[in-house]
């Protein structure tokens, strides 16, 4: 008996890390959605330029994107539905402007970490690295 008492005492650190794991997943979730590559970009230059001129600037606009953020977690929580479901239920023009911000904001993001990083490499690379593509015509 006392065998069985020390498997399920092993077994609790086990559920435990299971618990945290699970509960963590939603919140790393919602930090990389409000996380994003303007962020990563615009905020580095913003903040070597002014310094802490913007804080107060950064504070109120995370002020008001934070309750968007919110309503959607508890969207999909109380319903069960995704964003999307939630969007077509409202209608097919709410879910073509969602798609349509969504690309938009991907392309916006995607060229702007790929021009960062294209910078990064030419800091590392012995040679020089155009970010421009000249065509020359005779």
């Amino acid at each position: 008996m006392q065998n069985t008492a020390s498997a399920s005492t092993g077994s609790v650190p086990s559920s435990r890390l299971k618990q945290l794991i699970h509960s963590l997943g939603p919140g790393i979730m919602m930090a990389t959605a409000a996380v994003g590559g303007s962020h990563l970009v615009a905020s580095t230059k913003a903040g070597a330029i002014f310094g802490w001129q913007l804080a107060g600037l950064i504070l109120l606009v995370n002020f008001f994107k934070y309750p968007f953020f919110r309503a959607g977690v508890q969207y999909t929580m109380g319903t069960g539905n995704s964003l999307i479901q939630g969007y077509s239920e409202m209608g097919r023009g709410y879910l073509w402007l969602f798609t349509g911000l969504n690309l938009i904001s991907g392309i916006v993001n995607t060229a702007a970490l790929l021009l960062f990083s294209a910078s990064l490499l030419g800091y590392f690379l012995p040679f020089e690295l155009p970010l421009t593509i000249g065509i020359y015509t005779d």
